[in-house]
């Protein structure tokens, strides 16, 4: 066949190759932007866990412990505009120790992460889990008043 017959048979292929190719791209790429959302989204769980646990060890009774803890985790999660409800749970079973006791503060964020803008992934589910944990020691030699 002459070199010209050629050309025309491939002229067609290179917009049939784009068509077939574009929805795969687009979905490698939103698989992207979901990964990196969710890999954000658990730094600032994590960030917010440490804030939390670090100002509910700074308090000196369970209750201002709590609500120190969940202020401080709420207060991380909004300013960086996390898509999630959070869940924080905040340990205060050892403050109020008397002074030379070891204590900590545990504090636990649980959130679902949306992900219901990203639904041309297939297989990509509306939301997934992400979870952040820190702990906190308490001073061990300071007054409980």
């Amino acid at each position: 066949m002459s070199e010209t017959g050629d050309r025309r048979r491939e002229q067609g292929a290179i917009p049939l190759e784009a068509a077939l190719l574009a929805p795969v791209l687009l979905m490698m790429l939103l698989f992207g932007v979901a990964a990196g959302r969710t890999e954000t989204s658990h730094g600032f769980l994590n960030a917010a866990a440490r804030a939390a646990a670090r100002a509910a060890s700074l308090s000196r009774t369970p209750t201002s412990a709590q609500t120190n803890g969940q202020a401080a985790a709420q207060s991380i999660l909004k300013a960086q505009g996390v898509p999630c409800t959070p869940y924080t749970h905040v340990d205060t079973s050892q403050i109020g120790k008397r002074p030379g006791t070891p204590g900590y503060v545990t504090v636990v964020i649980h959130c679902r992460l949306s992900l219901k803008d990203l639904t041309l992934v297939p297989g990509l589910p509306g939301s997934i889990p992400v979870d952040a944990t820190f702990v906190s020691t308490i001073d061990t030699y300071r007054a409980k008043h």
